[in-house]
């Protein structure tokens, strides 16, 4: 052979094996084109802060997704999707997978996040060819179906949320399980459709968030898994929500004063109940049979754990004659009758004694006067004194006939004092008033159940405690037991609060004080969701 023949046989030689190497690269940029363009996840949004991976995006409907095969979250009935997640270590090269099951995972960079470099790659020894072993025939492994399906917590009220449990009799097989779900009872408990089991050698469980809704009377669902051709279920009950805490009936409307002349702009009512008003207090119904005498709002509220409650009554200074002032509630109704009558001399028409106080709780016990010749009023203690911790408004209240004795009783006594009240004519009338006041109502603990919300670990928690009676400020502490680690309670407010580390049910003793010396404590319970 000629070496023109030689050269130009090379040239061909190296032609044919680059339009084979144009062949393979265009063979795999269509394989990764085609890839991406089936991956069914979308991420809007990936970052690492320190260890807390935030991660949003969109995929399929009710799809479990996964990061890195690990499930960290559950699609929503439109496809969205957010994680939150503390304690997660990056990966050295900053990027994940997000799949939802789907044939491709999404491979996303996370901002925020350090590419650690790798070890430098060691030069590689040659290995020598291995004489060939004959190849056992493997043994088939058994066909992997459901074991089991239970919920927990079993029993929930309505609007919460519980969780079932799905066991599979063996490892997932490669490419994951995917367990079917179901509810009997759609208006009660809903669950995901599917969740995807991934594939390792303790992949075998799988745990779906089932949420509940919100019912009148004691309802039950069937919530059902299937995989394998194997059905298993367990049943959930959503029951109604506590009654509410019962309170006091009315038992009493009084006006103070019910007698006045014309001039006279107002009054003021006290309604008393049977026993204190219940949590969230109690709304009453107001109204006034003759509205050119006297009007009143249209209902006014009591503050939860009081025993009484005051409102104003608006009267046309220039009217004479009588209305009834009703107040309504729970269907009972308490009226006092208001009288004007025309205008005499000057003088204070509030009775003695002023409405009783109470330690540690507010206090205005409104003095009025009437008559004379103009107003306003100018009003002065001239003997004795109020009780410790109130004090005599005088005409700071910038009202033209009424003074009152306000403020927060400090301790239980008596006192007697003189009101003097002058027109503007100079003329004045006196009276001698007398208060007295009651110890502080018992301190306790108002939750009215000793089962705090539910937990999940690395989510933040926080529970509020309620006082009642007493005399503020209260203080919170912790008694006895055990608090889920991560949280602790707070002192003032009361609340346990933190973010739980650890799963489990914990039992502790809360212990709260006011300032008056009194005590009250209570057992709770916190379970802790995994």
């Amino acid at each position: 052979m000629s070496a023109r023949q030689s050269r130009s046989r090379s040239r061909s030689h190296r032609r044919g094996r680059i339009a084979w190497v144009l062949v393979l690269l265009m063979a795999v940029m269509s394989v990764g084109l085609a890839t991406t363009a089936h991956a069914a996840v979308s991420v809007s949004r990936a970052e690492l802060d320190g260890n807390r991976l935030r991660i949003e995006g969109s995929s399929l409907a009710n799809r479990a997704i996964t990061v890195d095969g690990v499930q960290m979250t559950t699609s929503d009935g439109s496809g969205e999707f957010k994680i939150d997640r503390s304690g997660f270590t990056g990966p050295a090269d900053c990027t994940v997978d997000v799949n939802d099951g789907s044939a491709s995972a999404a491979n996303v960079r996370l901002s925020g996040c350090t590419v650690t470099s790798p070890p430098p790659t060691p030069t590689p020894t040659p290995t020598p060819t291995p004489t060939p072993t004959p190849t056992p025939t493997p043994t088939p492994s058994p066909a992997v179906t459901l074991d089991g399906v239970s919920v927990g917590p079993a029993t929930v009220q309505g609007g919460s949320s519980s969780s079932t449990t799905a066991t599979l009799t063996a490892p997932a097989p490669p490419g994951g399980a995917v367990v079917s779900f179901s509810s009997s009872n759609t208006a009660v408990a809903t669950v995901p459709a599917t969740m995807i089991v991934p594939e390792g050698v303790n992949s075998r469980v799988v745990v779906q968030f089932v949420s509940t809704s919100p019912v009148s009377a004691t309802a039950t669902a069937v919530i059902s898994g299937t995989y394998g051709g194997v059905t298993r279920t367990a049943t959930i009950t959503v029951t109604p929500p506590p009654p509410p805490q019962p309170g006091g009936d009315l038992a009493s409307l009084t006006l103070s004063p019910s007698t006045v002349q014309t001039g006279t702009t107002g009054t003021s009512a006290t309604v008393s109940f049977t026993a204190q008003t219940p949590t969230g207090g109690a709304t009453l119904s107001l109204a006034s049979s003759n509205t050119s005498i006297a009007t009143v709002p249209s209902t006014v509220t009591v503050p939860a754990f009081s025993s009484t409650g005051a409102f104003p009554v608006s009267i046309n200074p220039s009217a004479v004659g009588t209305a009834t002032i009703s107040a309504t509630y729970n269907g009972i109704t308490r009226s006092a009758v208001l009288t004007v009558t025309a205008q005499t001399l000057l003088r204070i028409t509030t009775n003695s004694p002023l409405p009783n106080a109470r330690v540690g709780q507010n206090y205005a016990g409104f003095i009025e006067g009437c008559c004379g010749q103009g107003t306003p009023y100018r009003w002065s203690l001239i003997n004795g004194r109020v009780p410790d911790g109130l004090r005599f408004a005088g005409n700071s209240l910038q009202l033209s006939v009424t003074t009152a004795v306000t403020g927060v009783a400090t301790r239980v006594q008596t006192s007697t004092f003189t009101v003097r009240v002058r027109d503007q004519a100079g003329n004045t009338a006196t009276k001698t008033f007398t208060l007295t006041v009651d110890p502080a109502s018992p301190l306790v603990i108002t939750n009215g159940t000793d089962q705090l919300r539910d937990g999940q670990v690395g989510v933040d928690y926080v529970a509020s405690l309620f006082p009642g009676g007493g005399t503020p400020p209260y203080s919170w502490s912790l008694a006895s037991g055990t608090l889920p680690p991560g949280l602790s309670i707070q002192a003032s407010p009361g609340r346990v609060l933190g973010t739980p580390t650890t799963a489990g049910t914990f039992t502790f003793v809360a212990r709260v004080n006011d300032s008056g010396g009194q005590t009250a404590s209570q057992q709770f319970t916190i379970r802790i969701l995994p």
